[in-house]
């Protein structure tokens, strides 16, 4: 993968105007502390809250993605899925104890990766429960 350094030119432009604005004192050095501190601060909650956002979305999605998955393979749908199709030709080149094996591993490891987004689920279900029951 290669990346353009074009590309970094924006970020090096911001640094530059940032580190110059920050070596010419434009206001007395307490008020441009006061500034500093309260722009970072707002610059870094702006950035938790979007990374935030995407890690939500990003887990959703996974979360998605494995429990169709699981879903497949529990009900015989799995044999007609891409990843079923590529297990499939495994079948020709290993021996059927190997790809079952295969087979279970993948099953596992969904299994594993699903528990806990539902761990957190019924935790989230609990909370509401308990939090309508005691109003």
């Amino acid at each position: 993968m290669k990346i353009n350094p074009i590309l970094y030119i924006p970020g090096l432009a911001a640094a530059i105007a940032l580190h110059s604005a920050f070596n010419h004192f434009l206001l007395p050095p307490i008020l441009m502390t006061l500034c500093i501190m309260v722009f970072f601060s707002l610059v870094l909650a702006i950035v938790f809250r979007k990374s935030a956002a995407h890690m939500h979305e990003w887990l959703e999605l996974d979360f998605d993605a494995d429990a169709r998955l699981l879903n497949q393979i529990n009900s015989g749908e799995f044999a007609d899925s891409k990843i079923g199709l590529f297990l499939h030709d495994f079948r020709d080149k290993f021996d059927g104890p190997v790809v079952v094996d295969m087979l279970c591993y993948l099953r596992l490891y969904t299994e594993l990766e699903l528990r806990p987004f539902l761990h957190m689920t019924r935790k989230d279900l609990w909370q509401l429960y308990v939090l309508e029951d005691g109003d």
